[in-house]
C-alpha cells in the first residue's frame, strides 16, 4: 500500500492541462489566482509625497527659534507646483500627500513650529525627514505581485498602481457527487437509519472559497445505476470530479467500478493515511477525479493535502502550507501508528493540544479544530512538551 508521501507525489507529478486565462476587474478577481508576476507600470508614489501636515523647508538642521517666510501653500492633489520656490529664509505650508516642491530636504511638523500671520518660528527640533521619495515603494518595471490567490490588499495594489482590470487564471469546473442511500438533504425530515447529508455542504462550502464554478451537484443512493448515471454527467460538464462515498471494499461501494465504466483510470487506491485511506486518484483525458471516503474528516483532510492543492496547481501555483511550530499543551496520540495521521488541533497559550473526537465522522471536531499536524507511520505519540509542526487553518 502507498505512503501518504508516495500518493501526494503521484498527485503532485500527475500532468494538468495548460493554464487558460481570462481578464477580469479587479474588484472581481478577490480569491481567484494570479497565474503570472504583476510589474509596476508607474513609480509609485508617482512624485516626492510629504507625509505629515507641516512645512517644506530648503535648508538642513534647523534650530529652535528659526523663523522662516511662508511662501506658499501646497494641497493634496494640487497639480502644478511653482518651480522657484526654493529659497533660503523660507518655506512652503504643505499637507499630507501632497507634492513636495523641488529643493525642499524636509518637511517640519506642524506642531514643531509657532504659526504667525505669513511666517513661522521652529519651536522643536524636528529628527525626521517626512518625505516620501518618489518611486520609494514601487518603481516602474519593479515586479509587486508574484503568482499567488488574490486578497482584497493585492487589488488594492492594483487599483493604486493605475490598474482597472487583472489576468487571472480560468478556474476550473467542478462536479460534486456524494453517495449514500443513508443521506437525507438538509431540511428533509429523516426517516429511520438517515442523516443528513453533511459532506455535499462542506465540499461545495470549500469550493466556493477557490472561487471555482461548481457546475454539478448531485445526490445519489448507493445503486450502481444511479451512480453511473451521474457520474457520466458529471463527466461530461466537469474538469474535476469530487466523488464521496462508495469508494471502499464493501458490497455496497459501486464508485470505482463506475469510474472505470466512465473510461476513468486509477492512479492510486488506498493509502496508509488515517482519515481517508481508501482515497482514489483518477484521470480521464485531461480530466481528474478524486474518489474520497464518506466520513466527513477524512473529507476534510484530503481536501487539505489533496484536492486544494490540485486544484491550485492546475491555476498555475503551488501555495506553501503555513507552518509554525508549537510545543504541545499535552500528549497528542497517534492512534494507529501503522499510518500517518491527521490530527486536529487547538490553540492555547501558544501551545497546541488535541480537539477532543470520538471518530473520523465527529463534524464538531472540524469546527473547533485551528491547527492540524500530520504524525507520520511509525512514530509514536507526541509528548507533552514536544515541538509540534501545526498547518494552521
Amino acid at each position: 500500500m502507498l505512503t501518504l508521501d508516495e500518493a501526494l507525489e503521484l498527485c503532485r507529478k500527475e500532468p494538468v492541462p495548460r493554464v487558460l486565462t481570462e481578464t477580469l476587474p479587479i474588484e472581481a478577481a478577490v480569491g481567484r489566482v494570479l497565474p503570472e508576476a504583476v510589474s509596476s507600470p508607474i513609480d509609485s508614489p508617482p512624485f516626492d509625497k510629504a507625509t505629515m501636515d507641516g512645512y517644506a523647508v530648503f535648508e538642513e538642521a534647523l534650530q529652535p527659534q528659526t523663523s522662516l517666510q511662508v511662501q506658499a501653500t501646497i494641497v493634496a492633489g494640487q497639480g502644478e507646483i511653482p518651480a522657484d520656490l526654493a529659497a533660503s529664509g523660507t518655506c512652503v505650508r504643505i499637507m499630507t500627500g501632497a507634492p513636495v516642491p523641488a529643493g525642499a530636504v524636509q518637511v517640519i511638523r506642524r506642531e514643531y513650529v509657532r504659526e504667525e500671520d505669513s511666517s513661522i518660528t521652529i519651536t522643536t527640533p524636528e529628527t525626521g525627514r517626512n518625505i516620501v521619495g518618489r518611486g520609494a515603494h514601487l518603481q516602474a518595471g519593479q515586479t509587486v505581485l508574484q503568482p499567488k490567490v488574490l486578497t482584497p490588499a493585492d487589488s488594492a495594489i492594483l487599483a493604486g498602481l493605475g490598474l482597472t482590470t487583472v489576468t487571472v487564471a480560468r478556474s476550473p469546473r467542478i462536479a460534486l457527487i456524494t453517495t449514500g442511500s443513508e443521506l437525507a438533504s438538509p431540511g428533509q425530515n429523516l426517516m429511520p437509519g438517515q442523516i443528513h447529508d453533511s459532506n455535499g455542504t462542506l465540499l461545495s462550502a470549500l469550493i466556493r472559497e477557490t472561487r471555482c464554478p461548481l457546475c454539478r451537484h448531485l445526490s445519489v443512493s448507493d445503486d450502481p445505476e444511479s451512480i453511473q448515471a451521474a457520474i457520466s454527467d458529471a463527466l461530461a460538464h466537469a474538469d474535476v470530479l469530487l466523488v464521496t462515498g462508495g469508494v471502499s471494499a464493501g458490497d455496497f461501494d459501486h464508485v470505482p467500478e463506475a469510474l472505470a465504466q466512465a473510461g476513468v483510470e486509477t492512479i492510486f487506491h488506498r493509502m496508509a493515511f488515517k482519515p481517508g485511506k481508501p482515497l482514489l486518484f483518477g484521470r480521464r483525458e485531461s480530466q481528474h477525479v478524486f474518489a474520497l471516503p464518506g466520513n466527513p474528516q477524512a473529507v476534510f483532510a484530503l481536501w487539505t493535502l489533496f484536492v486544494r492543492p490540485y486544484i491550485l496547481r492546475r491555476q498555475g501555483i503551488v501555495v506553501p502550507e503555513r507552518i509554525v511550530s508549537l510545543l504541545a499543551r499535552e500528549t497528542i496520540p497517534h492512534t494507529d501508528p501503522s499510518r500517518s495521521e491527521m490530527v486536529l488541533l487547538a490553540l492555547n497559550g501558544g501551545q497546541v493540544e488535541p480537539v477532543p473526537s470520538v471518530g473520523s465522522s465527529h463534524l464538531e471536531a472540524l469546527a473547533h479544530a485551528e491547527a492540524w499536524a500530520i504524525i507520520p507511520a511509525q512514530a509514536g505519540d507526541i509528548a507533552a512538551g514536544e515541538r509540534v509542526d501545526a498547518r494552521l487553518l
